[in-house]
C-alpha cells in the first residue's frame, strides 16, 4: 500500500478495530480457523506417499501451534501486547483455511480415483478462488484510494449484519462445517455414482471458502497497515468494544455531536 495515505484517509478503520476486529473478537475469529485445519490434518492422513506424509506433519505442527497460540492470545493480554502479532497470525491462517479446504477436495477426489473432470474442476475452483482473494485485496487499497475509510465513508462493502447476503454467507459457513464433520461417513460409499454426486456437492460448499477469505482478509490487511504506521489504531484493554453492527457507531457518533 502506498504511504501517501494519511490517518484521515483511514479513519473509518478505528471504529472497525474496536468493533468487529476488536482483539477480543480476533481471537475467536483466529481460532474457529484450526477448524478447517483440523479438517486438512485428518484428510492428510488419509493417503499414503513421500508427499501426503510430509504435509501431515506440516499439518499437525500448524494446527497445534495454532490451538496453543490461540489459548494464549485467548486467556492473557497478549491479545493487546501482540494485536499486530495476531492479525498477522489471523491473515495467515485465513489463507491457510482456503488452502484446507482444497486438500480435503483433493483427498476425497484421489481416494477413490474418481473421474479426471473432477480434479479439473478442483483446479479451476483453486485457481478462481486465488484470483478471487488477489482481487479483493487489491480492490481494497483502491477502495481507500476513493474515500470508503474515511470517517464518514461507507467502508468497503457497506456492511449491514441484517442483509440477505449476510444471512446467506452465515448459512453457507453453517453448511461447510456440517459437510466436514459428516465427511467421513459419506467417504464410505461404495455406491460410486452416490460419492461422485456427493464429491460435487463438497466441491460446491468448499467453493465457498475462498470466496469467504477473500471477503474477510482484505479488510485485516489494511487494519494491520494502519496498526503498523498509526500508533492511534493500536487498541487497549480499556477501550469499549463496540457492537459489529457499523450503524450503531453512527448513533454513538451523534449523541458525541449533541454533548
Amino acid at each position: 500500500m502506498s504511504n501517501n495515505y494519511n490517518e484521515i484517509d483511514l479513519e473509518y478503520l478505528k471504529k472497525v478495530a474496536r468493533g468487529r476486529l476488536h482483539p477480543r473478537r480476533v481471537v475467536y475469529y483466529y481460532l474457529f480457523t484450526s477448524l478447517f485445519g483440523f479438517f486438512g490434518f485428518l484428510s492428510s492422513a488419509e493417503l499414503s506417499g513421500l508427499f501426503w506424509e510430509c504435509l501431515f506433519y506440516i499439518e499437525m505442527g500448524a494446527l497445534v501451534f495454532q490451538v496453543v497460540s490461540g489459548i494464549l492470545f485467548l486467556c492473557t493480554p497478549l491479545k493487546f501486547k501482540l494485536q499486530k502479532l495476531l492479525h498477522i497470525f489471523c491473515i495467515t491462517y485465513l489463507v491457510k483455511m482456503a488452502i484446507d479446504a482444497y486438500i480435503v477436495l483433493f483427498v476425497f477426489t484421489a481416494e477413490k480415483n474418481t473421474s479426471f473432470i473432477f480434479l479439473v474442476l478442483d483446479l479451476i475452483s483453486l485457481v478462481g478462488g486465488i484470483v478471487f482473494i488477489i482481487y479483493c485485496v487489491k480492490r481494497a487499497w483502491r477502495q481507500v484510494g476513493q474515500g470508503a475509510f474515511k470517517i464518514d465513508g461507507p467502508g468497503l462493502y457497506d456492511y449491514k449484519p441484517n442483509d440477505k447476503l449476510t444471512k446467506i454467507a452465515q448459512i453457507g459457513g453453517g453448511a461447510v462445517l456440517l459437510v466436514g464433520i459428516f465427511s467421513r461417513h459419506a467417504s464410505e460409499s461404495n455406491n460410486i455414482y452416490i460419492y461422485s454426486l456427493w464429491l460435487f456437492g463438497l466441491l460446491l460448499l468448499m467453493s465457498v471458502v475462498p470466496v469467504f477469505v477473500g471477503l474477510a482478509m482484505p479488510e485485516s490487511i489494511l487494519l494491520l497497515y494502519c496498526k503498523s504506521r498509526f500508533p492511534s489504531f493500536l487498541v487497549t484493554s480499556k477501550d469499549p468494544m463496540l457492537p459489529i453492527d457499523p450503524s450503531y457507531w453512527e448513533e454513538e457518533d451523534s449523541k458525541d455531536e449533541h454533548l
